[in-house]
């Protein structure tokens, strides 16, 4: 049984950084740089917020994509931030 659990927490953390290296280097939806190359100062609600004709359908400022970020910074590039210390 702990080989198997082992096995699915190794597949989980290999499908979350293949997706998490998708949507921060693809250009197309969804994905980060989608958002920006389409003009956005803040981070949608849904991946593709703004329509062709840019017409927006959801929330244009929404920090529910943001929060998922920190991971990147503190477990993948060690940006953490000293114990005690003031932000």
């Amino acid at each position: 049984m702990q080989a198997i659990l082992a096995s699915s927490l190794a597949f989980t953390v290999v499908f979350a950084r293949i997706w998490q290296h998708a949507t921060l280097l693809q250009r197309t939806a969804p994905s980060w740089l989608y958002m920006i190359d389409r003009g956005a100062p803040t981070i949608w609600e849904d991946w593709e917020g703004i329509d062709a004709d840019g017409t927006a359908h959801n929330s244009l400022n929404h920090y529910s994509k943001g929060a998922v970020i920190r991971f990147p910074h503190t477990h993948t590039l060690g940006l953490r931030q000293s114990p005690g210390s003031v932000a």
